[in-house]
């Protein structure tokens, strides 16, 4: 199970549970504000496969592209 206290690798015990649900991706990650761009780096640290277009960090409702991208992404973080 995943523990409580800070620096005990929960980001990454998550980030592994997800890839090992991977077939069933989109994945929508929802954290407080301040750890947003914290996901962003710890999935493109530990996940380097994934390109930087299938990672979306939503930081506000004006984040939708216009025109929509042609492949949806694969992670999406909004708080």
């Amino acid at each position: 199970y995943l523990a409580d206290d800070m620096g005990l690798g929960k980001t990454v015990q998550a980030i592994a549970t997800a890839l090992a649900l991977k077939k069933e991706w989109p994945l929508l990650i929802i954290c407080p504000a301040g750890v947003r761009t914290m996901w962003v780096d710890q999935i493109e640290r530990f996940v380097p496969q994934l390109a930087p277009n299938e990672i979306k960090l939503v930081t506000c409702s004006n984040d939708a592209p216009d025109p929509p991208p042609a492949k949806s992404p694969s992670i999406v973080i909004i708080s």
